[in-house]
């Protein structure tokens, strides 16, 4: 991070990434904000490890993740159950999303289906232009066993290439959640996982 113009800028930009303030800005104001930045995701994923020691909820895992995304979250399993939402005011009343069942709403699925591809095979993040809204879309793998997809919603805020990069931090905490919790993950569930190696005979670590 560099505060005004240095001769040494052109180096810098050559040999590494580079914030560079214009005008007269005070070192310790911009240090203390970088540090707040840091601070946040830093408590992000001490927050999320936390959640997966102590039981992985879905639910929590989104709930912390809130105010890193800004947007509406909903979680869906590889046979299209709700597992996990937030904001479901806007759901419910902008969304027009019937969340009182388990399963995705069947005209929103049809309506979904009319213009985008089930894309369960895609492994990076993607975006969904669907049910008057943009989304964007992460699956959720095991192998290449689907098991679900993340889904954020461009509702209080645009989507930009940052979101992409924090659903792919995000993915292996609700992988790792998911597949701690059987009736989720499956035939590759972590016991079932586990099961087969020391039936191969093959040596398995504590965890």
């Amino acid at each position: 991070v560099c505060l005004g113009n240095a001769p040494q800028l052109a180096v810098f930009k050559r040999r590494c990434s580079l914030i560079s303030v214009d005008g007269n800005e005070n070192i310790f104001r911009v240090f203390n904000i970088i540090q707040q930045i840091f601070n946040k995701y830093e408590d992000w994923e001490t927050k999320l490890n936390k959640i997966l020691r102590r039981g992985s909820s879905l639910q929590e895992i989104l709930d912390v993740s809130k105010n890193i995304f800004d947007n509406p979250m909903i979680l869906i399993g590889s046979d299209f159950r709700y597992l996990a939402r937030t904001e479901e005011k806007y759901l419910r009343e902008t969304m027009n999303i019937n969340l009182d069942g388990e399963s995705f709403d069947v005209d929103k699925m049809s309506t979904f289906l009319s213009v985008q591809d089930m894309s369960t095979h895609v492994k990076d993040p993607f975006v969904i232009s669907a049910l008057d809204t943009r989304s964007l879309a992460t699956n959720i793998f095991d192998g290449d066993e689907y098991m679900g997809c993340f889904v954020v919603l461009e509702a209080y805020r645009e989507l930009t290439a940052a979101d992409s990069a924090l659903s792919r931090f995000l993915y292996k905490f609700i992988k790792q959640a998911m597949l701690n919790n059987p009736l989720i993950s499956s035939e590759r569930s972590a016991l079932r996982r586990v099961v087969k190696d020391i039936i191969a005979g093959v040596p398995i670590a504590y965890e």
